[in-house]
Order: C-alpha cells, then sequence, then structure tokens
C-alpha cells in the first residue's frame, strides 16, 4: 500500500545543502565529506569532476541525471548513469562518482537522505552493482521527480517553521514516484496516479467519485475498484486521510485558525471538519495542537 502523500514528522534541514559540492570544482575531488543532514541541490559538472568516498557515508545518496550522463565505479564494474536515470548508494558503501568521460557533461539533482527514516522502505530498488541499485524513469515520470527535488531544494534555506515538513514531503513525493516505475514494488494503475496527483493539487476544493472518476477517465464504479484493489478502502475514505494529513500539518506548521484550516483542506464547515477530526483522532483539531511540543521560549 502507498505510503501517505503527505508526512506528519519534521526533517531536519541544513540551509548550505546547495553549496554541498561546489559547482566549480572540475578536478578530481577525494573523500570529499558534506555536511551530515538533509541535503538536497542541483549540479551541472563537465569532464574531470569526480567524487570519492572510500569509507561511505552513514546516508542514502541519490543522483537523477537530467543532462550528460554520470559513471559510478565499484569493484565489480561501472554503472552508467544517463538521462533518465536515477541511482541509489547505499549507505556504508563505498562511493565513486562523476561526469562520464563519453559524454563531456552531466547535469543532476543529488539528495543525501538520512538512515533510518520511514522513507527507506521507498528504497528497495534493483540492484546494479555492490551498494548500487538504479531506476530508469520515462520522461514524464523523471520531470516529476525533479520538480519534487527541486521544491525539496527551494524549502532548505526557508526559515518558517514549516519548511522543514514540507521539504520531507516533497522528497517523499519523489521517492513515491520512483516507486511507479520500481519493478519490485506492487505496481499502481497509472490512472490511480493521475487521481492522486489530482487529489494532491486541488484538496481544498469539492471532490467527489464521479469528477475524480473523470480525471482517470473510468467509471464511478471502476474507480471504486481499482482503489479498493490496490490502495485499500473506498475512495472518499482515501480523500479524508489526505486531508486530514494537510490538517495535521497545517495545524504543526503554521499558527492559522482552525476555520481556515478547515477551508484549505476542503471543508466548507469549521464544525463538521472538527467532528470529522475528533472521530479520527480522538480530540478536537485544537486539542491535537495544543498537545504539540513547544520550542523553548527565548529569554
Amino acid at each position: 500500500m502507498l505510503q501517505a502523500w503527505f508526512a506528519e514528522s519534521m526533517l531536519t534541514i541544513d540551509s548550505k545543502a546547495v553549496c554541498m559540492e561546489d559547482p566549480a570544482v572540475s578536478a578530481l575531488v577525494t573523500e570529499f565529506e558534506p555536511a551530515a543532514g538533509t541535503l538536497v541541490g542541483w549540479m551541472s559538472q563537465t569532464t574531470g569532476y569526480r567524487v570519492r568516498r572510500l569509507a561511505g557515508r552513514d546516508d542514502h545518496l541519490l543522483l537523477l541525471t537530467r543532462d550528460g550522463a554520470g559513471l559510478i565505479r565499484t569493484a565489480a564494474g561501472t554503472v552508467p548513469v544517463p538521462p533518465g536515470t536515477i541511482v541509489h548508494l547505499d549507505r556504508a558503501s563505498p562511493q565513486d562518482y562523476g561526469t562520464d568521460p563519453a559524454a563531456g557533461r552531466w547535469g543532476f539533482w543529488y539528495a543525501h537522505l538520512p538512515a533510518g527514516d520511514t522513507l527507506d522502505a521507498l528504497l528497495d530498488w534493483p540492484a546494479e552493482q555492490p551498494g548500487v541499485s538504479r531506476l530508469v524513469l520515462d520522461r514524464r515520470i523523471a520531470d516529476r521527480v525533479a520538480a519534487a527535488l527541486e521544491e525539496a531544494s527551494m524549502l532548505l534555506p526557508s526559515p518558517g517553521r514549516h519548511s522543514g515538513a514540507l521539504a520531507r514531503n516533497a522528497l517523499e513525493r519523489a521517492l513515491l514516484w520512483c516507486d511507479t516505475r520500481n519493478p519490485r514494488a506492487q505496481q499502481v494503475d497509472p490512472r490511480l496516479w493521475q487521481v492522486l496527483e489530482h487529489l494532491h493539487a486541488h484538496l481544498a476544493e469539492p471532490l467527489g467519485v464521479p469528477e475524480l472518476a473523470g480525471v482517470a477517465g473510468l467509471s464511478p464504479s471502476r474507480l471504486q475498484h481499482l482503489f479498493t484493489d490496490q490502495l485499500g478502502g473506498t475512495v472518499m475514505a482515501h480523500v479524508e486521510s489526505r486531508r486530514m494529513e494537510r490538517a495535521r500539518l497545517l495545524l504543526q506548521s503554521t499558527e492559522l485558525p482552525v476555520g481556515v484550516i478547515a477551508a484549505q483542506v476542503g471543508y466548507a464547515d469549521p464544525l463538521y471538519f472538527s467532528t470529522r477530526f475528533r472521530l479520527r483522532h480522538g480530540v478536537s483539531p485544537t486539542g491535537w495542537r495544543q498537545r504539540l511540543p513547544r520550542p523553548p521560549r527565548a529569554d
């Protein structure tokens, strides 16, 4: 079953992520160590760019090629990383990667993800070499993964309390799109992805089974069947789950009034929203917010 489109936990962000590996560097980089934490950014390199971390790192590294090509070197051989390919370098495995000399350039998104996170479950990809796994994405999926990584990278310098949670959501979205091309994962009907994407973008609007079925080009009964078979539960139960996840995120990361949050997650009546929230969580939205840990007050 798919993980929730939005996650509740916060993310520790390093605002220097965009400088993780200096874009001006073109010579061999040996044992370069970026700061610990979740780092996401874009790089464009030419021939000669190479990073080696013989002892590996205690995190996961993702590399998505958009232009040119990269090359991963291992003791067992090489793994090419052409456009539309994303690779995962496993934690603690030796890392040796750089621009493919045959291509002469490499434009790519990178993401360092701490190990031990719930996102680890989305990184069970087919192995190409020891410590290196790879997925080949079609253009549509690669564009969506790149857009999600770009969104995460733009949130990194943000001082807002909600930026960490939103960045983590973007990273989860990137991995969920990758999962649609993972032969080890249960494959979800592409039409359901259309519905989920529409849901994500239109949670504040009225949403019903007939409208969502139209997005997918399906009959309402067929959409219900696909949801039950592949995602579990009914369409509207899924809609409410996504709305409640968005509501929890807003309660946690903003000081918006409950009535405003209700409207932003698709409930015109704040009282009805509070009733549905209490049924699911056993406490009102205000009570849920009051239970959250508060940052220490500055003296």
